[in-house]
């Protein structure tokens, strides 16, 4: 072999030996950012997953409390009226029209809340045509008793109306708690998936950027042995 190939040879060894660590760090460099770029947005991604989940599993904790307490409102507004009817003592009015206010702001929280889900709203304006109705019946009694014509008042609880609408509304409450206790349960599955997802993935994340850094720790080692001293 001449001296000019062999020298030849030499310098192309050199120009490995030289080159090569470089272009594999560039290679290291790259591979780290790309490895904490994608842990960032999956970190970032988990939050917004987890915090969605969380606002669901809220809002539906409020609706099946805002059913609850329309429910237990109206009952106290009959229980009034009923004991303004008996006992014409208008002390029994104040709570009467209180409740009533509070009613009306039951609804409206309760319209805003359902709104996302087109069966519970179908019942939601069911109940509140059966709400009013049934506003508009405990009234009559209220003006009758008012003007002292009991027996007429007395008639009007007698034709029924009132029962049959706390009945109808007593089944569309229980239809609308129902509904979002199954969609709590759903909720609450989905976001344990995501969770453990979440776990799972981050978990696979770490393990392949520890990969990544014992890789390149080692051939790091092997491409300059004085670190080895």
């Amino acid at each position: 072999m001449s001296d000019d190939s062999f020298q030849g040879k030499s310098s192309f060894n050199q120009f490995i030996t030289n080159k090569l660590p470089n272009s594999v760090w560039v290679m290291a460099l790259a591979a780290a950012v790309t490895f904490f770029a994608v842990s960032a947005v999956l970190a970032y991604r988990s939050i917004d997953v987890i915090t969605q989940n969380n606002i669901s599993i809220n809002n539906t904790l409020q609706t099946i409390n805002l059913i609850k307490d329309l429910n237990r409102e109206l009952v106290a507004a009959e229980s009034s009226q009923r004991g303004y009817l008996l006992t014409g003592d208008p002390e029994y009015l104040q709570p009467y029209h209180q409740t009533l206010s509070v009613v009306d702001d039951l609804l409206t929280q309760l319209g805003d809340s359902t709104a996302r889900s087109p069966v519970q709203t179908k019942r939601f304006e069911s109940l509140r045509h059966y709400v009013r109705n049934k506003i508009d019946e405990m009234q009559r009694i209220v003006v009758l008793t008012n003007r002292e014509e009991i027996r007429a008042a007395i008639r009007q609880v007698k034709t029924d109306e009132g029962i049959e609408l706390m009945r109808a509304i007593s089944q569309l409450l229980g239809e609308m708690e129902s509904e979002e206790l199954l969609l709590l349960e759903s909720n609450k599955a989905v976001a344990a998936d995501n969770r453990e997802f979440i776990l799972m993935a981050l978990l696979l994340a770490n393990g392949i950027g520890l990969l990544l850094s014992l890789g390149f720790f080692t051939h790091g080692i092997a491409m300059h042995p004085v670190w080895r001293n």
